[in-house]
């Protein structure tokens, strides 16, 4: 299963990080608020672009990252977390916006005919 780390109080260490990434290789993403607003980043696929990019928002707190390991999808920039909330919820690598995101752990199936 993937590895979700919520930091609220303190960052990861680069041990810890490193950690995550080893055993979850399939990708990585962050997301943090920022001036009111939602930021994500994701699409990191080798642990030194994940670690180079987290060294510049490790310090804003609190934040979200989420190492991938494939379950369902392929092993992709686009597959990665987090996931827009939006009715789309287009698979774009960047986002600064109003709308949530979404991390998980797992598959959801069949989750259009769900929606009212």
């Amino acid at each position: 299963m993937c590895v979700i780390a919520a930091c609220e109080k303190r960052p990861m260490t680069k041990d810890e990080f490193q950690n995550c990434f080893d055993s979850n290789s399939h990708g990585c993403g962050f997301a943090w608020r920022e001036n009111g607003l939602v930021r994500m980043e994701k699409g990191f696929m080798d642990l030194e672009s994940a670690w180079n990019f987290y060294e510049t928002i490790k310090n804003i707190l609190p934040h979200v990252a989420h190492f991938r390991i494939r379950t369902a999808g392929d092993v992709c920039q686009q597959l990665t977390h987090p996931f827009i909330v939006s009715d789309c919820s287009p698979l774009i690598l960047s986002y600064t916006g109003k709308n949530p995101v979404l991390f998980h752990n797992g598959v959801y199936w069949n989750w259009e005919s769900e929606i009212p």
